[in-house]
């Protein structure tokens, strides 16, 4: 059979002559003589397409794909949406394998494309942010010197660079993707694992990430350029000379990631409870009596946690409403406390992670290793007080799970909003105007929530 898509990654419908017809059950399966589709592998999710306008119903008959038909002919129509973000993901995917063997002594040993996710497992346990820089900077610098493709079917050579074994379909031009963005790295049986934005994804993500920084810079009434600037003199205060810290975040930690961030220009690191990164040499500008010191280069990675994240990934929910609680502390606002009497104790101390916006207490917050229905329960006892919302997360591994609430006196159709939210985001959602739950991928949580918060704020 005839592969059109090596080719003509771009052609949409395409009608092909049967080759061959067989009968099982008094159904007849037709053999296409060639097709446009590209059916997937055991590593690359495959095309969502109609055969003859319907649902294709298909049978594996010595080792070819027959499809259930009644005509002469079988007319192939691709999801063309779902045709251009495969061909974006399986040439970035590519171009990431080809750099990893050329400019680096790392071994990819595996890759994996689906619908939400698009990775290179490297067969290491340790990859350092020079080298991920390393990745990034060379792949955007052929996107945009716009290189050409040549496709076999099974060998995805960039011209003027290199090639890679590869199937599927693919650009026709690198410049075609736009971005690439190593979002993050995991480690999972010993083994790194590279998360690959790039081409639709990749705008997608940056317009999201770019409605939280509007939001910052909107609550911390400043210039862009100074939010970083902004949140560090937030986090800390100066008590009787000396350094206060505003959070419950270890010292250490936080100075860490924000000097990371801000004198290197490196990728943040999470911070939980689990994670550990090691210094020598960290230089503390707030305290002239501690030794100077420099950040490593490598980090050490803990088995099965991610270790790289986006910027402005899951740890974002958390330093968002982080960042706006302790606005409220800076300016003096302090929650009433006369809702103390009217809540369990559970509920009340729910209610201390609340920050209030326009009269409104938000409670927006990530809850890990906790149990979740005594949360949702509290949760929802906080609803029966006037002016509540709450937007939690509970990350369980690869999937997380969400919960929104709010008081019954608030004018606000949380259905509504759900409806609003991109639905590819979701693996499962439900809910009524007063309340709305579901579950997704850990990787979107935090672009889930922030979803509602802006919508329910705007």
């Amino acid at each position: 059979m005839e592969e059109r898509y090596i080719k003509l990654a771009y052609e949409k419908v395409h009608t092909s002559e049967i080759e061959s017809i067989e009968e099982i059950n008094g159904v007849k399966y037709a053999l296409p003589k060639s097709t446009n589709v590209f059916f997937g592998t055991e590593n690359i999710v495959g095309d969502k397409f109609k055969v003859n306008d319907e649902k294709p119903e298909s049978k594996e008959i010595s080792n070819k794909i027959y499809f259930k038909t009644n005509s002469n002919n079988l007319k192939f129509e691709i999801d063309y949406t779902n045709r251009l973000d495969l061909i974006q993901q399986i040439t970035a995917n590519a171009i990431v394998r080809i750099i990893i063997n050329k400019a680096t002594s790392l071994k990819v040993e595996n890759y994996y494309i689906n619908s939400v996710d698009n990775q290179v497992l490297i067969d290491s346990n340790d990859i350092s942010f020079m080298q991920i820089e390393q990745i990034e900077s060379i792949a955007n610098h052929l996107i945009l010197s716009n290189l050409t493709t040549n496709n076999t079917g099974n060998i995805l050579m960039i011209r003027g660079y290199g090639s890679i074994d590869s199937v599927g379909p693919v650009c026709e031009r690198v410049g075609e993707l736009g971005l690439l963005k190593i979002k993050s790295a995991s480690k999972k049986d010993g083994k790194i694992s590279l998360h690959i934005i790039s081409g639709k994804r990749a705008i997608n993500d940056y317009f999201e990430k770019s409605k939280i920084i509007d939001n910052l810079q909107s609550i911390l009434n400043v210039n862009q350029s100074e939010i970083l600037k902004k949140v560090k003199e937030l986090k800390f205060s100066k008590t009787n000379g000396t350094i206060k810290i505003e959070s419950n975040l270890e010292l250490n930690t936080l100075d860490n990631s924000y000097n990371f961030i801000d004198e290197n220009n490196q990728k943040e690191v999470i911070l939980d409870d689990t994670f550990e990164i090691e210094t020598s040499n960290l230089h503390s500008s707030k305290n002239n009596s501690e030794t100077s010191k420099e950040y490593r280069d490598i980090i050490e990675i803990h088995e099965n946690k991610d270790i790289i994240s986006e910027k402005l990934g899951e740890e974002v929910v958390e330093q968002t409403a982080e960042v706006i609680n302790l606005i409220e502390k800076v300016n003096g606002i302090s929650k009433d406390n006369s809702i103390k009497n009217k809540l369990s104790e559970k509920a009340f101390n729910l209610t201390k992670f609340a920050t209030d916006v326009d009269g409104i207490h938000f409670i927006y917050k990530v809850f890990r290793n906790k149990n979740i229905q005594e949360i949702i329960r509290s949760a929802k006892e906080i609803s029966n007080v006037p002016d509540y919302i709450s937007i939690l997360g509970f990350p369980i591994g690869d999937v997380s799970k969400f919960y929104v609430v709010r008081s019954k006196n608030l004018n606000i159709d949380l259905k509504n909003i759900l409806e609003k939210v991109n639905p590819k985001l979701f693996l499962k959602s439900s809910g009524n105007m007063y309340e709305v739950d579901g579950t997704v991928h850990t990787q979107n949580l935090a672009t889930v929530m922030e979803s509602f918060l802006l919508n329910i704020k705007n």
